[in-house]
């Protein structure tokens, strides 16, 4: 294969990131490197690197679409409560600030209650802006808990410093939270959150360990300046049970974070390259694409949408520390039953059942499994069906590649399966809707923003 001649793999549907229109689109392999192919007829064509593993992704492209073919159930939605911020981030994609966002209004409780009422998610995950700008946010959270859904919070931790108020937003009900922690380098938190958050970052994680919570961790990697950390994060989650996730986000060319380079634009399988590049004493590339067919055969087997620009892998608490889900599993035969399952999945799903269930089978087939078995069986059940149990800490904990989609990345035959759902007001004053997958609303955010129009979304 020449640069010349490079081999598509399959048709696409991008948007030109300059005017915003839909231009012909295709996945290529050239130079032993998976691109996104854009031709714009005015401004021309444009590459963006997805990997570069061609041989899994090829693999794992073509399960995804044998698989998430259809509309399936997703069991979150995000709940944006404000605009405002307590933070002057450079990478943020709302533009938030700290005085208001005129993109996002506030709904009020009597809305929010409305709202939740007919909302089918059972997840309900508060984020903004900054959810704890909002002085009844703890009645925010008691109104969803008493119409029988599990609540979550994305935020800053800043404000989490403060024992006082953890204690007060768990009294309301909340039973999980997602805290922004981008390392432990004083310049990265400067240069990416406008001053230096770390001590309040810190006291936040030790304060929600002290309440009893989980908590997950948001990192978003920028290369050359905290992207060689992985190791001493990895370390710290070890250490810390409460601790019971890591999501390596990469910077979507959104909002504000639209400033920086090109160069600092990743996608999920690079963040998971450089991981691997630190960490692949522990962690191989083979096991972290077995692992991706499970988990998409996994969603696809309990009918719940995914997304492919997301990369999972599990990790298990040792006495030494921490070792990969697959020290544990046989994952020998796990390729053969799950390539089972992708070709019966259209033709017969009985057939296809069985081959999931044989392979999952198949992962106990050695005497060391058998010390996880009983606890990765309840915690994948309560991470299925979003139950109260899946935000207990356990030995497991999840290890994330992810990212958000801009004009740049997106493909709509990828977004249409988002797992991330969106709901808030689009104005001040407007009313609080459910706007569906994320993906398509930062685009057309974008495109509003470009036009300079004011109004509601088209």
């Amino acid at each position: 294969m020449t640069e010349d001649s490079p081999d598509v793999i399959r048709d696409a549907l991008g948007i030109c990131p300059i005017c915003f229109v839909r231009v012909p689109s295709c996945l290529i392999e050239k130079n032993n490197q998976v691109f996104l192919k854009k031709v714009c007829p005015q401004h021309g064509p444009s590459d963006l690197l997805l990997s570069s593993a061609p041989l899994y992704y090829r693999n794992l492209d073509r399960m995804y679409f044998s698989v998430m073919d259809e509309d399936k159930e997703m069991g979150d939605v995000e709940l944006y409560v404000t605009g405002r911020c307590n933070m002057r981030c450079s990478i943020c994609y709302m533009s938030c600030n700290s005085d208001k966002n005129a993109l996002i209004g506030e709904p009020s409780l009597a809305e929010i209650e409305q709202f939740i009422r007919h909302c089918k998610q059972q997840m309900i995950i508060i984020g903004g802006g900054e959810p704890t700008c909002r002085e009844d946010l703890p009645e925010i959270i008691r109104l969803i808990r008493s119409l029988g859904k599990s609540v979550m919070m994305n935020t800053n931790g800043v404000r989490l410093a403060e024992m006082d108020y953890v204690l007060l937003l768990k009294k309301a009900g909340l039973q999980r939270v997602n805290i922004q922690f981008d390392g432990f380098s004083e310049e990265a938190e400067v240069q990416l959150r406008g001053a230096n958050y770390l001590s309040e970052k810190f006291k936040a994680i030790s304060n929600m360990n002290a309440a009893g919570m989980s908590v997950g961790l948001n990192m978003c990697l920028v290369p050359g300046l905290n992207n060689r950390s992985f190791g001493k994060v990895l370390d710290f989650i070890a250490c810390h049970p409460h601790i019971v996730s890591v999501n390596f986000l990469t910077i979507a060319k959104l909002g504000a974070a639209a400033a920086y380079p090109d160069r600092d634009y990743l996608m999920p399988d690079q963040a998971a390259d450089m991981f691997l590049d630190e960490l692949g004493d522990k962690f191989s590339r083979e096991n972290l694409f077995l692992f991706q067919k499970l988990h998409l055969a996994m969603k696809s087997f309990f009918r719940q949408r995914y997304c492919f620009y997301s990369v999972i892998y599990v990790g298990v608490r040792t006495k030494q520390g921490y070792a990969p889900l697959d020290a544990f599993l046989n994952f020998k035969h796990l390729d053969f039953w799950l390539t089972l399952y992708e070709r019966f999945y259209k033709k017969s799903r009985i057939l296809s059942k069985a081959a999931f269930i044989l392979g999952v089978l198949s992962l106990f087939c050695s005497r060391r499994s058998w010390k996880i078995a009983g606890e990765l069986l309840w915690l994948s059940i309560a991470y299925v069906a979003r139950s109260g149990a899946y935000f207990r800490p356990t030995s497991f904990f999840y290890i994330n590649f992810s990212t958000s989609c801009d004009p740049n990345k997106i493909d709509y035959r990828v977004s249409r399966n988002c797992h991330n759902e969106m709901a808030f007001a689009c104005h001040v004053g407007d009313a609080l809707e459910h706007h569906g997958r994320s993906g398509h609303v930062f685009i057309r955010r974008e495109k509003v923003k470009q036009q300079g129009r004011a109004g509601a979304l088209e």
